[in-house]
């Protein structure tokens, strides 16, 4: 028996769920760019810059937003092949 199966996930839900963690790294940086711009900060992958939101330096926060795109290289793949064996489980089932 497979701890996965279509009687207990829908089969749209874990394609929606394969989907959303292979792009969240891109997702965490279009975030970060965009809260970065709304505030006025700076965001690079050299070094955090400080930056204020509400009397808090949350300029660390940012550059691990912004640095986390390189966590794509990992996922993507990682999602691709969850996406074969997922089609395979529903296909099955």
């Amino acid at each position: 028996m497979l701890f996965w199966n279509t009687e207990t996930v829908s089969p749209l839900l874990g394609y929606v769920l394969i989907l959303l963690f292979g792009a969240w790294p891109i997702l965490s940086v279009l975030l970060t760019y965009k809260v970065a711009d709304w505030l006025g900060c700076e965001v690079n992958e050299g070094n955090p810059r400080p930056c204020k939101c509400c009397g808090v330096d949350i300029g660390g926060l940012l550059y691990f937003g912004g640095v986390s795109g390189w966590f794509t290289f990992i996922t993507v793949p990682a999602a691709a092949v969850l996406l074969v064996v997922w089609t395979i489980i529903v296909l099955v089932n």
